[in-house]
This record gives structure tokens, C-alpha cells and sequence, in this order.
């Protein structure tokens, strides 16, 4: 069963369960629908069948009328009930016990009907049909039309939920543009050291995050090259670091609120003057101001910048559990995040250095 006839045979139930004095009807049009909403393909029309009996289709379909009763025959023993849908008159054959059960199939009675052609085992007669559900066309008119407003009212609930979600992202995206366009003064000029080796982490930052503008990347590059020098950080441990933390995505914001690059909180970020955390290079800046006082409460980095390991798990630990964590458990803390964490900055750092 679809969705839709699910939906429906639910709104249906509910409402033959809680409203107090169902008709008869009522449950006989519920009932119908619920038959017709089970198929695979909506029936067939009344033109649909008259098209397929001349051209003597062989094949077995599902096919809705609508019509006057004007008669009941039999043929071998088998009812054969006569609807007149316009000009035409449809021979249904239904069960007796069927027959017999309702007070809405005699002469007169406006009907609806589901039937199911069923191909004559006599080559060149024509296709019997069946009679699979049928109700009063009043009353399966009149839940038709219950079930079209509930749809309607689904479908504009939807529409004014996507076009709730549609403003927040159009706000949240001018938010990002104007904060964005907030941006600190430039970052200083490189050193030699940082300028030779730039093209290399232009690529390697580009090959980590596709989706950055050749700008963006531009701009991180030389904010990780130009604060590693200020700090006397090895460039690549920042690089592991940022990877860690945000995968390179400068709007980054994790469930717990931390922003940016390098994924700083707001109180944080707010402590290292930054006034735009979705800004590359004052993320960066504060990011490897915050990282080089962990290195340096730890032990420290060799001159060219390099982070001895013990240090570096120290560090890493404080950057993400706070160094009162470190303290507290003396050394990495049992988090299985914490762990989880300074483990993948480390592979990565290691993988950068070439070891």
C-alpha cells in the first residue's frame, strides 16, 4: 500500500472510530475507498473501458464507473447486476451474498463501482467484469471530498514548512554574507619560509575541502602559514587540527555551538577578541593562539616548530576537553570523543609529516 492509501485509510478509521453515529454508508464509502486506494495504478475510466472493449483487450484491469442500477440478471447462475454510466451499460457480475447484504444495489440506486476485467477463456468474447468493492455515489462523493481538503490542508501545511525553511536558509545565508564581509584586516605578510612552501598548502587545503572558493582558500592559507610563524607552530600540526575540527568548512557549527575552523565556543572566541568566528582568519588567529598556550603549558615545540608527541596528545586533549580535564584525569582524559579526537589529529599530523 502507497502512502496516500495509507494516509487515507487512516483518516478514514479515525473517523469511523471517534465520530459518534456513523451511517452505514459511511462505512461502505470508508470501505470503498480504502479498496481503490490499494491499488498500484489509479482504475481505469469509463472511457478506458469502452476503448479497451473495442479494441478486444485481453487484459486484466481495474476500472471505475459511476451509475444508475437499471436491472439484475443472471447468466449461468451467476448475478449479473446492469449499470448505466451515460449511454453505456456495464454488465458487473457480483456475488449473491453480496447482493443480498446491501439495501443500496437495487433499481434505481445510483452506484459507484470497482470492477476488474477479467479475460474470457473463449477467444473473441469479450472480457467479463467484475465486481470488486461498490457504496452509494452519494456518500463516496462526500468523503471524497473530506479527503481532497485534508490533502489540501497537508499540502499547504508542507508548503508553508518549506517555505518556513526557505527564509531561515535565505536569512542564516545573508547573516553569514554580511558577517562574512566583517572581516579583520588581512593577515600580514608572509615570511620566505611561509611563502616557499605556500603553494603546497594551497593544494593539499584544497584538495581537503573541494567546496572552498580559490579566495577562501587563498585566505586560509596565508592565515595558517602567517600564525604558525607568529607562534613558532609547525603549519602542518594547525593543518591536522583544522581537519579535525571542521573539515575545512568556515560556517562550521557543531551541536554544542563551537564555530568556525577551528571550532571555537563563543565564550572562547569571545576571550581572544574575535568578533566574527565565521571569519577565516580571526578563527585562525585565535585558534593557534589558543593551541600554542596548550603546546607551551606542556612542554613546548622545538625551534623549527615541531610538536614533540607527548606534547602534542597533551595539547590536543586540552584544545578539545579544556586543560582542567587534562589535569584532572593527569594526561588525556577517558572521553571517548577526547580520544576519539587527539587519536585522528595525531594520524593526520603523522601523515603530513611523511612518517
Amino acid at each position: 500500500m502507497n502512502r496516500r492509501a495509507i494516509l487515507h485509510f487512516l483518516i478514514i478509521l479515525f473517523s469511523t472510530v471517534c465520530i459518534g453515529a456513523v451511517r452505514a454508508d459511511d462505512n461502505v464509502a470508508s470501505s470503498y475507498l480504502h479498496y481503490r486506494n490499494m491499488l498500484s495504478t489509479p482504475p481505469g475510466t469509463l472511457q478506458d473501458l469502452i476503448s479497451d472493449q473495442n479494441n478486444q483487450s485481453q487484459t486484466s484491469r481495474y476500472y471505475e464507473l459511476s451509475g444508475q442500477v437499471v436491472g439484475q440478471v443472471a447468466s449461468s447462475g451467476q448475478p449479473i447486476v446492469l449499470i448505466q454510466d451515460g449511454t453505456y451499460s456495464a454488465e458487473v457480475s457480483a456475488s449473491q451474498t453480496f447482493l443480498n447484504a446491501t439495501d443500496w444495489m437495487d433499481n434505481g440506486s445510483i452506484v459507484r463501482v470497482l470492477v476488474k476485467s477479467v479475460p474470457s477463456a473463449d477467444a473473441g468474447a469479450p472480457s467479463m467484469l467484475v465486481l470488486i468493492a461498490a457504496g452509494p455515489e452519494s456518500s463516496v462523493s462526500a468523503l471524497e471530498k473530506v479527503l481532497a481538503a485534508d490533502d489540501a490542508k497537508i499540502a499547504a501545511n508542507s508548503r508553508a514548512r518549506a517555505q518556513s525553511l526557505y527564509a531561515q536558509e535565505t536569512s542564516r545565508s545573508a547573516y553569514l554574507s554580511a558577517r562574512y564581509a566583517e572581516s579583520s584586516s588581512p593577515v600580514g605578510v608572509l615570511s620566505d619560509r611561509a611563502t616557499a612552501i605556500y603553494p603546497a598548502y594551497y593544494a593539499t587545503i584544497s584538495r581537503l575541502n573541494p567546496h572552498l572558493s580559490p579566495n577562501d582558500v587563498s585566505t586560509i592559507t596565508k592565515s595558517i602559514l602567517y600564525y604558525a610563524d607568529v607562534y613558532q607552530l609547525d603549519p602542518r600540526l594547525i593543518v591536522a587540527m583544522v581537519t579535525a575540527e571542521s573539515g575545512f568548512d568556515p560556517y562550521s557549527v557543531s551541536r554544542t555551538g563551537a564555530v568556525g575552523l577551528g571550532q571555537l565556543m563563543p565564550e572562547t572566541a569571545s576571550d581572544l577578541g574575535v568578533t566574527n568566528a565565521f571569519d577565516p582568519q580571526q578563527n585562525i588567529a585565535a585558534a593557534v593562539e589558543l593551541l600554542s598556550s596548550h603546546v607551551q603549558r606542556y612542554g613546548g615545540a622545538a625551534p623549527c616548530g615541531v610538536v614533540p608527541i607527548n606534547t602534542l596528545l597533551l595539547s590536543m586533549a586540552a584544545y578539545n576537553a579544556g586543560p582542567g580535564a587534562v589535569k584532572k584525569y593527569g594526561g588525556v582524559p577517558p572521553y571517548r570523543e577526547t580520544q576519539n579526537y587527539v587519536r585522528k589529529v595525531n594520524e593526520i599530523y603523522q601523515q603530513l609529516c611523511g612518517s
